[in-house]
């Protein structure tokens, strides 16, 4: 399976992922140019920042989890004619 296999039914499955699940569950590193490729391949997945305040030392840091949006189908009467 690919990198790109594994990340798209994780998505898919869960509906989002952060680098550092990539890289605990499945040794991904370089979850950001999955998602890149996954998104030129016409996949809708959004990038939301998420800020984090470390309990222990008091450090704020932010990182990116990614959100997969199922497309959306169009029943087959849709009609974008103009009246």
């Amino acid at each position: 399976m690919t990198q790109k296999n594994i990340i798209l039914d994780y998505l898919k499955k869960n509906n989002s992922i952060t680098s550092w699940k990539a890289i605990q569950d499945f040794h991904i590193t370089r979850v950001a140019d999955v998602i890149l490729r996954l998104r030129q391949e016409g996949h809708n997945i959004e990038t939301q920042k998420v800020t984090h305040r470390n309990s222990r030392t008091g450090k704020v840091t932010q990182y990116a989890k990614y959100v997969y949006n199922e497309p959306i189908t169009v029943g087959d009467n849709y009609s974008l004619a103009l009246v």
